[in-house]
């Protein structure tokens, strides 16, 4: 099952790699908003990801293990700095994603979520959302 979802955050993370917003909490804001738009659609997620509640929003419950498995066979690397004080993890894919697993629907979603929310905060991404 994390198949889908590590490949997705590989996706979401090149395509936001000039973002200067972009981190994990960015990184779940538009993973859980790809997931439950779809999922209104068409009655299943993208990734078949379950949603825990955090204090920053939704995210998704295999994530830690996915981006562990992502980390141990190269794929991706962490990145950590500050962003106005805040510890902000970046993702940093070491190759490119299969998009193999997704329909062309799946992949436009996700791309216009991506678009939509270039350059804003996960703050703003919030306030956009609701």
């Amino acid at each position: 099952m994390d198949r889908k979802l590590k490949e997705l955050i590989l996706y979401i993370a090149d395509k936001c790699k000039d973002d200067p917003s972009f981190g994990a909490t960015k990184l779940n804001k538009i993973l859980f908003l790809a997931d439950m738009n779809y999922y209104a659609l068409h009655g299943k997620s993208i990734t078949g990801s379950t949603y825990i509640h955090k204090p920053n929003g939704p995210v998704a419950k295999r994530m830690l293990p996915a981006l562990h498995s992502l980390k141990k066979e190269k794929s991706a690397t962490i990145l950590e700095d500050l962003y106005f004080g805040y510890v902000r993890k970046k993702v940093v894919p070491g190759r490119g994603p299969n998009m193999s697993l997704f329909t062309e629907e799946q992949i436009s979603l996700v791309t216009f979520l991506v678009e939509k929310t270039m350059g804003m905060t996960a703050t703003e991404i919030s306030r956009w959302s609701h």
